[in-house]
């Protein structure tokens, strides 16, 4: 690996007329100043590419490998949205339903306290216009305390693995 600024470090297999994936890979992690990433690419259900392009850990040098974990954040967002409206399509859901009707979980509330009334009222189409009533400046982003609920709940806590963070 050269030492400057501008070499993207690399890991897996490479394929010569797989080139232009590393190329726009490399390109993107450095054009925009991005830690690290990985791509996987299947054809006719089999993978054929899978490639890690810069850091999971910047300070430890460390480097995304093809199985390299990282969260997914928004990016299942349109699958979601997608497998839904199948299933409304289908007549298996209706936009309408209420989403705690569909859910055997209870909130998770602190002792004493008891869950909003209005969590009744809200439909799949509320969550899929990002209407359901959250307010990240009210209560928490449970995707960065995984460790404090699971520990509230008295469940396995999750182990710590070495994942790069994703951007929403």
């Amino acid at each position: 690996m050269a030492k400057d600024s501008q070499t993207v470090i690399s890991t897996g297999k490479k394929f010569p007329e797989l080139k232009p994936f590393d190329e726009l890979m490399e390109a993107f992690v450095r054009d925009n100043k991005i830690p690290g990433a990985s791509l996987a690419v299947a054809k006719d259900g089999r993978l054929v590419y899978a490639r890690g392009f810069g850091y999971a850990d910047v300070e430890k040098k460390q480097p995304v490998r093809p199985n390299s974990l990282f969260r997914i954040a928004s990016i299942s967002k349109s699958f979601t949205a997608t497998a839904t409206l199948q299933l409304v399509e289908q007549g298996k859901l209706s936009l309408d339903t209420p989403v705690f009707d569909l859910l055997p979980h209870k909130p998770h509330l602190a002792k004493g306290d008891s869950a909003d009334p209005r969590l009744g009222q809200v439909t799949i189409a509320h969550l899929l216009r990002h209407q359901g009533g959250w307010d990240r400046k009210e209560t928490i982003d449970p995707l960065f305390h995984a460790i404090e609920i699971a520990s509230a709940k008295t469940t396995n806590v999750p182990k710590q693995r070495n994942a790069a963070p994703a951007r929403s």
